[in-house]
């Protein structure tokens, strides 16, 4: 028995008083109902088997890996002449390379989905999506003014800027606190409670603050002992220019004509001849201390996250010894994400952290030159290769275990060589076991783009044996890109999810059981209906059935109602995925509804997971060793603050997540309340958060009740009729509506605000036609106007707006009062169509609008589409960023 299960185990018998206790527990009210306390131990023996992954995995059935791929080589930067790869970027100072990995594979992803050429796309139309958005707000718990306000508070905490806030720390220290780093996992759960991804241009990533210095060398680089710059320039009669961005260092460089170029690193640096030279220097501290934050209004904005795949590791570890070893079947895997148009983000041990910063000593980086021997100038080589190795391994003891590396950087894999020679890599115990490495993207720049020297001839790029140790976490992203012409042509609906699991996360847990489910618990605050359910899964081949309950108004339990919906899916990977339903379910206001999930795996388990992170018990206990390491070392803790520290809060409210075992529900929050807070079942350094069963909703952005004022029918031919379009708005920003009955504007709202009322009116003239048919009928259109929404039409639900009025018209008698052949001549003096001439003083269709203004077939309300947009309470906001994000990708 494991160390965590005999905590567990103990636990047991300080909470069995607790177990009689069934308050905020469902169960059925049937005398055969299940025992809560031997439901309750059973799921205590389950999670005593509990798995903290870090979101890797292995495969238990070999037969469901994909076989190897028949291209030896693969590019997505050259695609049958197509390139779906995005320039190289720099993540400058801060620690932020896992958002830029995430970043890059969502970037290529879309790329990929969408047809685009990033060959023939540059500036504003190049894709260009914000890695600051997506790291601001995964270091940013939710406010008050959150989306999911019952999840307020939830997020990530980070205690080293809490306590420099407390304590008066720097701005720059702080920001470099709060964005030092983050898990490559971040991105999945940012994503699917859809903040972002957002563009550039709307939250831009800060440039550096800096320095040009010219310098005239004195001395040969190479003569000196240690790389130490003062050694071989004159400092003191440099030539500097200052800088506050890439583009404007560029121009500084290029105002000198120079021989060489140098590096600040502490390591070899590389240079190219003797004579005039340059290097920059950011200012680390101006750079940080600018104004990082994002504003709140852009947190729920971006486009859909549709599926995040969380891939098998390609460096396996064994769970009981840490030993390496290499997984074929999941590189596989990779290499078929690549084949598939999805960019791979992973993370790895580097051992250099700047770019042009040279190769450290026993570095895992090698310089390899045209005809492939080792070189030691990294500015003098044709490839970069990498493989990371364990240090500490001896391959002469037979009792030393050659461990899995722990990684510290995140870089995005865009393709795979299976021909790059092993011996390409530095490898001192000759362990690799055969050819081949990883195409990949870093964040550090390039001689293109920032004019940073990184990679294979400064390009940015560089290779990764597919034998690194410390290969981990690799995830790919999937999205629901919409174009403009989607936009265009696609009726708006508001996006308004219900979601309870906005804690980032780093791992995940997982229990295995009989019988057991999850569910979440939701009551529709508007009317609405449900579009998609947000799932997430923890190996791979798990098959996902989905069962939605309208719940009865005494409700007992989440499966104590009316099956509305069932779905069941097939997962191949791990990660973050939406389940479509194949009928629509619509919830009037005031309904409360849940989604049960059941899971199995491949190995025919029943199982669920749950996001963990680290509890701030945790974050304590760490920071209180940093201050004691201080004081030993400086005497007292003046000046001391903690460093790098963080910690996860979750808020889990009773209600809103529950968990079955032997027939019994369980209240999530009521549980986790009595293990996480026992100190015998070691849980003290974890938080878990809600399950991940999301409510992907959509509601009318407006209500429309198009109705007749007085209503008198039957009506005959030339009455007027009063009509009135009442609408109701269901968005957090300010918006102006056009409305047209049967093709023909009648009016405008004006701008209206959230839950704001508007009515216009107009009269309806019965026509001839009308009473030839029987009746009159008129249909309401709406258009959102404004500046960010040029006539986009606004999709009205049949359930809940009445878009159509139809009134009884008294009908023309088919045959005149006249026999049709009368005792009159066929040629008498009366004229041949009676009193009243053809074309009377009333137009034709009198007063009836001219349904050939009417909007064209894509704009019409009666369909039913995807929109792709996100939008919802926060339509407006969301629809301008997918719509900024299309644009410009025209």
């Amino acid at each position: 028995m494991n160390k965590k299960a005999k905590k567990l185990l103990a636990g047991i018998a300080a909470m069995t008083m607790l177990c009689c206790s069934t308050a905020g527990n469902f169960t059925a009210s049937a005398a055969d109902a299940p025992n809560p306390f031997v439901a309750k131990m059973d799921l205590l023996k389950m999670l005593m088997g509990i798995d903290f992954s870090s979101l890797s995995y292995t495969v238990d059935d070999p037969a469901n890996y994909p076989g190897k791929p028949a291209e030896e080589k693969f590019d997505l930067r050259d695609v049958d002449g197509k390139s779906y790869v995005t320039p190289v970027k720099n993540q400058g100072v801060l620690g932020t390379c896992w958002a830029f990995a995430a970043t890059a594979a969502s970037e290529t992803s879309i790329l990929y989905e969408t047809g685009m050429d990033a060959n023939t796309l540059s500036g504003d139309d190049m894709l260009d999506l914000s890695e600051r958005h997506l790291a601001w707000f995964s270091a940013t718990p939710l406010p008050e003014t959150t989306l999911f306000k019952s999840q307020e508070g939830e997020g990530q905490i980070n205690y080293s800027e809490v306590y420099l806030r407390e304590h008066g720390g720097d701005q720059a220290t702080i920001n470099f606190q709060k964005l030092f780093g983050g898990f490559a996992s971040y991105a999945t759960t940012i994503y699917s409670t859809l903040q972002g991804p957002v563009s550039e241009q709307m939250v831009p990533y800060l440039q550096p603050i800096g320095r040009v210095f010219y310098i005239d060398v004195i001395k040969d680089p190479a003569e000196c002992e240690t790389y130490d710059i003062r050694q071989f320039a004159d400092l003191n009669n440099a030539t500097t220019y200052d800088y506050s961005s890439y583009d404007e260092m560029k121009t500084f460089i290029g105002l000198e004509e120079t021989l060489g170029r140098l590096s600040l690193s502490d390591n070899d640096g590389w240079f190219k001849g003797i004579g005039r030279y340059w290097f920059t220097a950011t200012n680390h501290d101006k750079t940080c201390a600018q104004d990082w934050a994002v504003d709140e209004s852009l947190r729920f904005t971006g486009i859909e996250l549709e599926n995040s795949n969380m891939l098998p590791n390609v460096a396996s570890e064994d769970r009981a010894t840490g030993a390496y070893s290499f997984n074929e079947k999941a590189l596989n895997l990779v290499k078929n994400e690549l084949l598939s148009g999805r960019a791979v983000s992973v993370a790895f041990d580097a051992d250099m952290s700047l770019a042009g910063q040279g190769k450290v000593d026993d570095g895992f980086m090698s310089f390899i030159d045209e005809d492939g021997n080792h070189i030691t100038s990294a500015y003098d080589a044709k490839y970069w290769c990498h493989y990371t190795y364990d240090k500490t391994y001896d391959p002469t003891d037979p009792t030393s275990v050659n461990k899995k590396v722990v990684s510290n950087h995140a870089v995005c894999i865009v393709g795979y060589d299976d021909t790059i020679p092993k011996e390409y890599f530095y490898d001192p115990n000759g362990l690799i076991q055969g050819d081949g490495a990883f195409i990949v993207k870093n964040s550090w720049g390039s001689l293109d783009t920032t004019n940073s020297f990184w990679g294979n001839g400064g390009d940015g790029y560089f290779y990764l044996s597919y034998y690194d140790q410390s290969l981990g976490a690799f995830e790919s992203f999937d999205f629901n890109p919409t174009t403009v012409a989607e936009a265009e042509e696609k009726p708006l609906t508001a996006f308004g999810p219900n979601i309870y699991d906005c804690m980032p996360s780093p791992q995940l847990m997982t229990v295995k059981g009989e019988d057991t489910a999850v569910a979440n618990v939701f009551e529709a605050g508007l009317d609405l209906r449900l579009k998609a359910i947000g799932v997430m899964n923890s190996t791979c081949n798990e098959n996902v059935t989905c069962t939605v309950y309208k719940l009865n108004e005494n409700f007992t339990a989440p499966d104590d109602g009316e099956v509305v919906a069932t779905v069941s899916q097939l997962f191949p990977l791990a990660g973050y995925h939406r389940v479509n339903l194949d009928e629509t379910v619509y919830f009037p206001k005031g309904t409360k509804y849940s989604i049960v999930v059941n899971t199995v795996t491949e190995a025919g388990d029943d199982t669920f997971c749950v996001k963990v992170g680290y509890s701030k018990e945790l974050a304590d206990r760490m920071a209180e060793n940093q201050r004691q390491e201080y004081i030993e070392e400086h005497g007292s803790d003046e000046g001391f603050y903690p460093d790098k520290l963080f910690y996860h809060n979750s808020v889990i409210n009773p209600g809103e997540s529950f968990v079955l075992a032997s027939g019994y529900w369980f209240d999530w929050a009521n549980l986790t309340n009595e293990v996480m807070s026992n100190p015998d079942a070691g849980f003290r350094n974890y938080s878990v958060d809600n399950f991940t069963v999301q409510a992907l909703t959509e509601n009318e952005i407006v209500n429309v009740q198009n109705v007749i004022d007085e209503p008198a029918a039957p009506y005959k031919a030339g009455d007027e009729v009063p009509c009135t379009v009442k609408l109701q708005a269901f968005t957090e920003v300010n918006s102006d509506y056009d409305v047209y009955i049967n093709g023909e504007k009648i009016g405008s709202t004006g701008v209206i605000g959230p839950l704001d009322t508007a009515e216009l009116h107009y009269t309806y003239t019965v026509t001839d036609e009308d009473a030839e048919n029987g009746f009159f009928e008129t249909a309401a259109t709406v258009f959102m106007t404004g500046e960010n929404y040029p006539d986009m039409p606004v999709e009205l639900f049949d359930e809940y707006s009445v878009t159509t009025v139809r009134a009884e018209v008294e009908k023309t008698p088919e045959d005149s009062s006249e026999p049709e052949d009368s005792s009159e001549p066929e040629d008498s003096s009366e004229p041949e169509d009676s009193s009243e001439p053809e074309d009377s003083s009333e137009p034709e269709d009198s007063s009836v609008p001219d349904t050939s203004s009417k909007p064209d077939d894509t704009k019409k309300t009666d369909t039913n589409p995807n929109t792709g947009l996100a939008v919802g309470s926060f339509a407006a906001v969301s629809l301008a960023a997918a719509i900024a994000v299309s644009r410009r990708r025209k």
